[in-house]
């Protein structure tokens, strides 16, 4: 009888609160914002070699997609800052560095069946990144950077929010790599910065 009893105390008052039976098939669009944390950027050349770190920065963009059931599809951009550690910083340079991302995502809820009011959902995307980064010291050397846009991966992991049919809250963590900038270091070779840097954001869907 207890067992009857918390069955239906679950399944009649504390399941509804998580569960709905609407089918999602719906376009949104979306703001997001957050901090960031560039991790690294590895700058390699004939005369200088090593890793410089930043400290957090901000970040924040908008995206336009369509959900049908457990997958999402979207095109989202946005952009950072992130301020170069003082024991890298150059006299007389800025101390920031700042880009623009694009990307085309993919995005799959595992939770099937009927919709959840918090779901799970992870995902992973593929775009453009341009990245601007300022004059640092790598290994004793002063490595002024290009602005260059390439290839960028990344992958993502979050939290859905329902608050009704018509707006979600998402929070998420995201991890971009791939990314390169180049460099003409003392002795004006060419090198390449290869950049890693991981966000947590916060953001609105609103969807039509």
């Amino acid at each position: 009888m207890r067992q009857l009893s918390t069955y239906l105390l679950i399944t009649l008052f504390i399941a509804p609160l998580f569960a709905s039976a609407y089918v999602v098939d719906t376009s949104y669009i979306g703001v997001l914002g957050g901090v960031n944390y560039l991790q690294s950027v590895e700058a390699k050349s004939t005369t200088a070699m090593g890793s410089v770190r930043f400290k957090d920065g901000t970040s924040y963009g908008a995206e336009f997609g369509h959900q049908m059931d457990d997958v999402r599809y979207e095109l989202e951009g946005y952009h950072f800052t992130s301020t170069v550690r003082t024991s890298d910083k150059v006299a007389g340079e800025r101390d920031e560095a700042d880009g623009t991302l694009l990307f085309a995502n993919g995005i799959f809820y595992p939770m099937t069946g009927p919709r959840y009011y918090i779901e799970p959902y992870f995902g992973g995307g593929l775009g453009l990144a341009n990245f601007k980064l300022p004059t640092i010291r790598v290994g004793g050397v002063n490595v002024p950077s290009k602005t260059r846009t390439t290839v960028a991966l990344q992958a993502i992991a979050g939290l859905d929010w329902k608050l009704n049919h018509a707006i979600d809250v998402l929070a998420d963590y995201r991890f971009i790599f791939g990314a390169r900038t180049g460099f003409y270091d003392a002795a004006g070779v060419e090198g390449k910065n290869k950049i890693m840097m991981h966000t947590l954001n916060l953001g609105l869907q609103f969807r039509f």
